[in-house]
């Protein structure tokens, strides 16, 4: 249950003539749980073979079959018979119901084993999904398995390690977390005891360990002193050996009392609560000192160890809201969990996830390491409940996060006994018809209750084995509530880059015990064809019904060698309401002579909020042609625009340095706090990429002194330097990487022409930026192919005592620099600029031209008479390298701005620019890690 096998039939044409397959079908009824394969798009030619895939999903338990028949053209075989059956099962698995591990000395471990073993017929799965209960911190479960889940075979068992640490004296109680795919209740739950003792003094751990904790944070741990003697203990005065001074004592109990440890009686203890605060990124090491004068233990000593810096657990969404479902429903969602801290302390390890109500479970994630910038681990968690209420309960991660060694997520549902759900699917099946390859198409299926009973809908996403080129474009929903005679809508995109026949479908549950889950098929071809549309999908975005209709111009174009006759042109069928979608031009039949064109013009008139969508179907002699339309109706005039502020930093910097003669101290300057700037992004370990480039443009001609780097100042865009004699950007990886960035700076002070504006343009335009070799130079590999990321933010840094003297106006640059990323993401790029801002008077020359770009892409204008580089660079750095500041608006406010940051309404901290329509924070005020940002307005119409 709960998996989907795929079995392959070969049709083969044994005839002298061409076969076409018209049709599969079930013959009677046949249970959703078998999924058929469309017709294959081209006839068998004589000795073809062609593969047809079935798939089997059940839903519910028993043995289904039916009979499916393949229609064909064929005069002898028009009808072939296929036979086809199933069994859905259960999985059964039964395990251990308990562990004792008795009695285990302070500070030693002991190993026990879980038997599980299979009942049922079939192969199961059985996942590790960690531990809970009072003292799961003691037990280990699980590190003896070479996968998680692990498979057990029909019939076969497999034993389950669980290691218990005795880190406390006294009694511990946990329980061991196991789950079975698929099963009827699959959730385990073995119970786990043991207990600490102590036959001397002892203190327990014997070495404290704390994990990464970020330069100015701080953790506190604690070490239990335990007399297991039969005599008082005398302590000398309790101290530290700590050198670097980021151990501290910050209290001691005895007996519960906060008192100095000066004596322990027999059977006695204490506890000493100990702090680690780094200042900087490092392994650190100390020693508690206890000694004393009990006769076996006088020199009690616990070692202190500490990590500055390390991993640092990000785990996103903050929250959990599973909203509405019917009670006996199961839906799930994921958290995603991210190391965001530094490589310096080994990888983020996650040891353990629970949560503290039974009507929710999670599972431990398949990759429990990671180190910066990994892919997040991904922790599922699931709401099931049995009866109904109202549940909230604390999910908690737990990992080596030295200041953060548990991460609590909430988590709430409400669950609702309901009537079974009545509803429809409109289109029953959401065909996009033939798309030209290239497009990005969307249409839309809509889910209407039909009866009189509220209906829930949850996991509403794509059907896990649908074609790539299918996907949400709102993303999944993972439950909604729809009353009687509502809807909901779900928008479907299809990416026509690989020609043919594309299948899939939407999946989703139900709040229909007899009938859960649902099925919309998609179905669509991409194919390269001479009868073209442009644009080959038309999306109107989201329009407001207080505004008027919105027109867009389609232009059909006939590339045929032969006259297009079309036959037929209209709005096919769709999920909209008649009226709303209309595309008027052309009047059928109509010819498009070889080589001309027509113009359509289509317009959305909305009546009704939510998604709409249609194909316009052309059909012509030639081929058919499907232009998919789809716009969004909005009652309420406010829009809202979302982020999400990254979780690590992606950054491209690229330094244009002014190498003419005037240079010298300037260059100096750069590069003496060159490692400081670069030491910014390394700490927090971020994915960057810094390259260098210089205002040169021409090589320069017989100056007093020759520019190193290969080309004689003449870099032309091209990263510095561009013969290669060393790597021409510095990564993370990069050996030596404060060196190389040094050295890539001392570009030389031999021209005189200084083009910024004009050197980074070309640094991060076709051919340079795409290819690995420039053209025309005499270099080999002196192209910035690599250098340039699109998914990255990018930062350019223009240092220059000089104006600029770039070709083109101001104006051209900022429009590029703006829009490099493309729409939406006009924040993501930044010039900022060291020039003469005014104030340098002889220093430097006066740069208008560099302030303007700066001004209206987002970024600073630093004045290059600063007396005080140290500090000038390092606001650079955090600029350059710190988290997202600038939100654009997808539309054009009429009135004012409303920010929140996680549901929360910020009032200050921000600005609206009008001059890019943007929100824009202040660094003090930039938005944490994994922060969802909503910016709120009434937009313009039209806009």
């Amino acid at each position: 249950m709960g998996n989907r096998v795929t079995r392959t039939i070969e049709v083969s044409n044994r005839g002298i003539g061409p076969v076409s397959i018209l049709s599969i079908d079930a013959e009677g009824e046949l249970s959703p749980a078998f999924v058929l394969p469309q017709p294959p798009p081209s006839k068998l030619l004589s000795g073809d073979t062609v593969k047809l895939d079935f798939s089997f999903a059940p839903t519910e338990a028993g043995r289904l079959a039916g009979r499916v028949l393949l229609h064909t053209d064929s005069v002898e075989n028009a009808e072939l018979a296929i036979e086809v059956s199933g069994e859905g099962v259960y999985p059964s698995v039964s395990c251990s119901q308990r562990l004792d591990f008795g009695r285990v000395v302070l500070n030693l471990d002991k190993v026990l084993r879980i038997t599980c073993v299979n009942n049922g017929a079939v192969a199961a799965q059985v996942q590790v999904a960690g531990t809970t209960g009072r003292d799961a911190d003691l037990f280990s479960v699980g590190a003896n398995l070479v996968s998680n889940p692990v498979e057990i075979a029909a019939g076969k068992s497999q034993l389950v390690e669980v290691r218990y640490t005795a880190l406390r004296l006294g009694r511990a109680d946990a329980q061991a977390l196991l789950r079975v795919t698929g099963a009827v209740s699959p959730d385990i739950a073995v119970q786990l005891t043991g207990e600490g003792f102590a036959s001397d003094l002892v203190a327990a751990p014997s070495c404290l360990r704390f994990d990464g904790v970020s330069p100015g944070g701080h953790a506190t741990r604690q070490v239990i002193v335990y007399n297991g003697g039969s005599q008082t203990v005398t302590f000398q005065p309790l101290h530290l050996v700590d050198a670097a001074g980021v151990f501290r004592i910050v209290s001691v109990e005895v007996e519960a009392q906060e008192v100095p440890l000066e004596t322990l009686a027999p059977n006695a203890s204490a506890t000493v609560n100990v702090e680690f605060a780094p200042r900087a990124v490092g392994s650190f090491r100390g020693t508690l000192v206890l000694h004393n004068d009990d006769p076996v233990n006088s020199g009690l000593e616990v070692c202190l160890e500490g990590q500055g810096g390390g991993p640092n657990l990000l785990v996103r969404p903050g929250v959990i809201d599973f909203g509405r479902i019917a009670t006996g429903m199961r839906v799930s969602t994921s958290l995603f969990a991210m190391n965001v801290g530094t490589a310096d302390g080994g990888p983020l390890v996650i040891r353990r996830v629970s949560v503290d109500d039974a009507h929710f479970s999670v599972a431990m994630p398949q990759v429990t390491q990671l180190l910066p910038n990994d892919a997040p681990a991904v922790i599922e968690v699931e709401f099931h409940p049995d009866e109904d209420g109202e549940f909230a309960a604390t999910i908690s991660i737990e990992s080596n996060d030295g200041d953060q060694p548990v991460y609590s997520i909430p988590v709430r549902g409400d669950a609702r006994t309901l009537p079974p759900c009545d509803y429809t699917v409109v289109p029953a099946t959401l065909r996009f018809g033939a798309v030209q390859v290239g497009a990005s198409a969307k249409l839309v299926a809509s889910v209407r209750n039909t009866g009189t009973a509220e209906c829930i809908f949850t996991q509403v996403g794509i059907e896990p084995g649908s074609d790539s080129a299918y996907s949400l474009p709102d993303g999944r929903i993972l439950t909604v509530s729809v009353l009687p005679g509502d809807r909901i809508t779900i928008p479907v995109l299809f990416d026509a880059s690989q020609a043919g026949d594309h299948q899939g479908a939407v999946q989703f549950q139900v709040s229909r015990p007899a009938a859960p889950n649902g099925r919309i098929p998609l179905v669509a071809t991409a194919f390269k064809g001479c009868l073209m549309a442009t644009p080959a999908s038309v999306d109107f975005g989201e329009r407001r019904l207080s505004c008027p209709a919105t027109t867009k111009s389609i232009l059909v174009s006939n590339n045929c060698e032969v006259p297009a006759v079309i036959s037929s042109a209209a709005v096919g069928a769709g999920s909209y309401t008649p009226g709303e979608f209309t595309v008027t031009g052309l009047s059928t039949p109509y010819t498009l002579q070889a080589g001309r064109r027509v113009t359509l013009t289509a317009r959305y008139t909305p009546v009704d909020a939510g998604a709409d969508g249609a194909p316009y179907e052309i059909a012509s002699n030639i081929q058919a042609l499907t232009i998919p339309l789809f716009g969004k109706g909005a009652t309420d005039d406010t829009r809202t625009d979302r982020y999400t502020q990254d979780a690590k930093p992606m950054v491209d910097v690229l330094v244009v340095m002014d190498n003419s003669g005037s240079m010298t101290d300037k260059q100096d300057h750069v590069q003496d706090e060159s490692a400081h700037f670069l030491r910014y992004a390394m700490d927090q370990g971020l994915d960057f990429h810094v390259g260098v480039t210089t205002t040169g443009i021409i090589p320069s001609a017989g100056s007093w002194t020759r520019c190193p780097g290969g080309v004689d100042g003449g870099e032309a865009g091209r990263l510095f330097p561009a013969n290669g004699e060393r790597p021409r950007w510095v990564t993370p990886t990069t050996p030596n990487a404060e060196w190389v960035f040094n050295q890539n700076l001392e570009v030389g002070l031999c021209h005189w022409d200084e083009h910024g504006l004009e050197g980074g343009y070309l640094a991060l335009s076709s051919p340079l930026v795409d290819h690995a070799k420039a053209p025309r130079t005499s270099l080999p590999n002196d192209g910035n192919l690599g250098f340039y990321r699109d998914e990255a933010r990018l930062a350019v840094i223009i240092v220059s005592d000089e104006e600029d003297s770039s070709p083109s106006d101001p104006a051209f640059y900022s429009a590029f620099f703006r829009n490099l990323k493309g729409p939406g993401r006009e924040g993501d790029t930044a010039v900022h600029v060291v020039v003469g801002d005014g104030t340098c008077g002889v220093v430097a020359e006066d740069s208008p031209r560099y302030m303007q770009v700066a001004r209206e892409t987002g970024g600073t204008v630093t004045p290059i008479c600063m007396s005080d580089w140290g500090a000038g660079l390092a606001a650079l750095a955090e600029r350059s390298f710190g988290h997202r500041l600038r939100y654009p608006l997808t539309g054009t406010p009429t009135s004012g701005v409303t920010v929140t940051i996680d549901g929360r309404v910020v009032a200050t901290g921000w600005r609206y620019d009008s001059g890019s329509n943007s929100v824009i924070f202040d660094e003090a005020s930039a938005p944490a890690p994994g922060a969802t940002i909503e910016l709120r307005y009434i937009p313009a119409c039209g806009t």
